[in-house]
């Protein structure tokens, strides 16, 4: 066999030796462990809140404004190839004086046929909080909770409001829809 032959023989081996380690330790064996526990004692939440000065919101109210759909494992690690739904969602934290919006979702367009519902009337309801809102917060980067801002038809407005982190701030080119 020419060297060259044996050369690349032995490449392919060792590449597909890593894609199947990597699929094997990503995919398969990244299961939740036996003794995970996620339990969610409302109480203790309450407690937490209660112990925080200052006014609580009288309601919180949720939009599903639409979801995507997604293979588990891309969810959860290991959790297999089942198409699981990814839910969007915005909040909105009413207090006697004023409105809190948390999250702003994302538009059917910046969603594209990535999702595989959207509510409209949802959106709009967003989006008419958004207007109205005293402070806008946004908890991560991912375009499912800021797209509703880049997307707002009246964005100095809802800027305004809109409070991001040093780090929501450091790179604003990446920000845009």
């Amino acid at each position: 066999m020419p060297k060259w032959l044996r050369a690349v023989f032995t490449a392919l081996v060792v590449l597909l030796v890593v894609l199947g380690a990597g699929y094997y330790w990503f995919v398969v064996e990244s299961s939740m462990p036996d003794d995970a526990n996620y339990a969610f004692d409302i109480r203790e939440v309450r407690r937490m809140v209660a112990a925080v000065p200052g006014d609580k919101p009288e309601k919180v109210e949720v939009e599903r404004i639409g979801s995507f759909s997604f293979p588990a494992t891309a969810i959860v690690a290991g959790d297999g190839w089942a198409q699981r739904d990814m839910p969007v969602f915005s909040y909105r934290l009413v207090y006697p004086d004023q409105t809190v919006i948390v999250d702003t979702a994302l538009s059917e367009e910046l969603g594209g046929g990535n999702l595989v519902s959207f509510d409209e009337e949802a959106y709009a309801r967003m989006n008419k909080a958004m207007s109205e809102a005293s402070l806008i917060v946004i908890t991560h980067e991912h375009m499912d909770h800021i797209g509703g801002i880049t997307t707002h038809p009246d964005l100095p407005a809802v800027l305004q409001s809109t409070r991001l982190t040093v780090e929501q701030l450091a790179e604003p080119d990446r920000r845009g829809p």
